[in-house]
């Protein structure tokens, strides 16, 4: 007889509770994740929708042209004035008036801090800021830390197109923007924390400041590029646009807005800009494309440079800021926008686009 096989022992069975958890799992985290999603939409469409509101005393928005008004002493006024903090995040610093102004500040208690780009950090006025013992952040990457914004005591914003330079408030053509908000303030603060407590610049800033808000009657949203996605709130107003656009651009090479505004075109919305004539021949600017599309789009008349970066949209909205109408300025440099809702200083503006056309 054949020895006897011996019997192999059963398998254990795994327990189906076991499966059931690992099932549990896998359908429990992307649940979530939804969850999560679905509160930071919610809460977005809730700022967007029902920003806070926030009293302010006298004129909540001022706003100056170069060569038109003069802005210089208004910044100067200001940081003269500070009596806890100023926070600077410019990409160009060379005015040694307002270095003095700042250095003269900090002497006398005010927290001082600074940053900027680091192709700007052998400028002399930056120096002598570092020398006297101002800090000063740099950004070292690459792209730019393009922002050009100080926050004054937690409640005054100064913002726009001009670099706190000797052509910026004199020769070239900039607008400049004073906020007064304590809400608008504090989100800018966050901003500048990002940069000079963290060091982060560009496509490492979080997306994490409030994005709208309502001071008295007027509607202000604020953007930071990259994060916040600025090419698409910009498109969103060209597209909802019934009818003008009115556009100042130093650089225009976006083909997203430059869609968006053929677009306009062709529902009969009446496009006109300015641009800066020393950027016309790159084979990457709008200018052709657009005014073949019969767009009304001249050339700046300025022998230095026009430098702003505009939009009204409608008469009744402005967009402003830093924030070049280009691809770097979307995806990888350091930038603020403001989009301002108000007919007043809509026309504020088209008023200087006028005086820039024409020279009257």
């Amino acid at each position: 007889m054949g020895r006897k096989r011996k019997s192999r022992p059963k398998k254990r069975r795994r327990s189906s509770r076991r499966n059931r958890g690992w099932a549990l799992t896998d359908w429990i985290l992307p649940l979530l994740l939804a969850v999560i999603l679905g509160i930071y939409i919610l809460e977005r469409a809730r700022e967007r929708f029902s920003p806070p509101a926030e009293t302010v005393s006298g004129r909540p928005v001022e706003v100056y042209f170069t060569r038109l008004d003069n802005p210089f002493e208004t910044v100067k006024h200001l940081i003269r004035s500070a009596r806890h903090s100023i926070h600077v995040a410019v990409f160009e610093i060379d005015n040694m008036d307002l270095a003095l102004a700042l250095v003269d500040a900090k002497e006398r208690g005010v927290d001082v801090r600074v940053v900027t780009d680091e192709r700007n950090a052998r400028e002399r006025a930056v120096r002598y800021l570092m020398k006297k013992g101002i800090p000063v952040v740099l950004d070292y990457r690459k792209n730019f830390m393009h922002d050009k914004f100080a926050i004054i005591d937690g409640r005054y914003v100064i913002t726009g197109s001009t670099n706190w330079t000797d052509n910026g408030f004199f020769f070239n053509d900039n607008n400049l923007v004073i906020i007064h908000s304590k809400n608008i303030a504090s989100s800018y603060e966050k901003e500048f924390d990002e940069m000079f407590e963290r060091h982060l610049f560009g496509p490492e800033s979080p997306a994490n400041t409030p994005c709208c808000y309502l001071l008295d009657s007027i509607r202000v949203e604020v953007y930071f590029a990259p994060e916040d996605g600025v090419s698409r709130h910009i498109v969103e107003l060209i597209d909802d646009a019934e009818k003008t656009v009115h556009f100042m651009a130093f650089s225009f090479t976006s083909e997203r807005i430059a869609k968006a505004m053929i677009r306009a075109l062709r529902r009969g919305v009446h496009v006109s800009g300015i641009m800066e004539k020393r950027n016309l021949s790159d084979p990457h600017n709008r200018y052709r494309t657009l005014r073949r599309a019969g767009a009304d789009v001249v050339p700046d008349r300025n022998p230095r440079i026009m430098h702003n970066k505009v939009i009204v949209i409608d008469s009744a909205v402005v967009i402003t800021g830093s924030y070049n109408f280009s691809n770097n300025a979307d995806r990888y440099n350091d930038e603020n926008v403001v989009i301002i809702f108000d007919r007043d200083i809509a026309l504020e503006y088209l008023k200087y686009y006028r005086w820039l056309r024409t020279g009257r």
